[in-house]
């Protein structure tokens, strides 16, 4: 009870747009015929919270639609039909007397037909979070075409950011046709969204930092997350500490290293100065050493870097 009375001042907060806003504990609910407003209120209360050190929760925020859960049971049903997987078995042996059964699946191989189905799958509002993550696991098997299905993945479910980052991984090193593509489909939703959740913005800079250096976008795409951050500072930092000295990178992180300040931001910044030419990052790096002794712990460490 203590952390829900602590927990009003978001909701007296005179800014917010929607008709109604529900809290019960630390669950909010937003309803306005506007979905605008409620993109704005949403940002609006995560900034409240990070305020205070706490963030939203982005497995538990969802866009709710009438019969929702009819036609959730009717998607995964679907699903099934779509994605048929086989059961198969293995022996293995580990020094016992007898040999140890495990069951693999094994998701058949999907024509061009069935990855269509499953990306209109993707575009229903009864869709969940959970069955959008099995959808995206089951065409990260079968196709590298990024801008069938990662900008709706974008636009309808942030809290999968992480996930999108983790199903490039499995397509081991991607070409260069599929950077490109991937930097324009990144590069088109963040200059069609002014609004972008915290959670989504750090791992689409992660996402950058890995897979789009070198990409044509790649500038506009990093100076674009630092921009829509505004105050958040986790996203911010990740940008910082990508070690960039083109496209403004550099003079964006001199002002966090010469203005004296010992946060997140000025060490992230000397972190990102790591790939400068020693004389130039370790000369940067002498003023922001002096501030604070967590400063100079930090500009030890980076002009210790070979």
């Amino acid at each position: 009870m203590i952390g829900s009375e602590f927990l009003k001042f978001t909701e007296q907060h005179g800014q917010l747009k929607s008709s109604v806003v529900l809290r019960f504990m630390d669950d909010y609910h937003l309803f306005d015929d506007s979905e605008d407003n409620i993109k704005v209120d949403f940002v609006v209360i995560q900034k409240l919270l990070g305020a205070k050190g706490l963030n939203v929760n982005p497995m538990k925020t969802r866009k709710s639609v009438n019969d929702v859960e009819i036609r959730a049971s009717e998607i995964r049903q679907e699903l099934s039909e779509i994605v048929a997987v086989e059961v198969g078995g293995g022996f293995f042996g580990s020094g016992h007397d007898e040999p140890e059964y495990e069951e693999i699946e094994i998701v058949r191989d999907l024509s061009p037909e069935q990855i269509m189905l499953l990306l209109d799958l993707l575009k229903e509002n009864a869709i969940d979070d959970h069955d959008a993550e099995f959808i995206l696991n089951v065409l990260r098997m079968h196709s590298t075409n990024f801008s069938e299905y990662i900008p709706i993945l974008l636009e309808r479910f942030s809290s999968l950011s992480k996930s999108m980052y983790s199903s490039l991984g499995y397509h081991g090193d991607l070409s260069s046709d599929d950077k490109n593509q991937l930097s324009q489909v990144v590069d088109d939703f963040l200059n069609k969204n002014v609004y972008v959740s915290e959670f989504q913005l750090f791992w689409l800079a992660t996402i950058a930092e890995e897979y789009l250096s070198g990409t044509r976008l790649y500038g506009s795409i990093l100076n674009r997350i630092y921009t829509l951050s505004g105050n958040s500072i986790i996203s911010r930092a990740k940008v910082l500490e990508i070690p960039e000295q083109n496209y403004g990178m550099k003079e964006l992180r001199d002002e966090h290293l010469k203005n004296g300040s010992s946060t997140w931001l000025s060490w992230a910044s000397a972190f990102g100065t790591r790939t400068l030419k020693k004389v130039e990052r370790n000369y940067g790096l002498d003023y922001f050493s002096k501030c604070s002794p967590l400063n100079g712990l930090i500009a030890g460490c980076v002009k210790d870097i070979d």
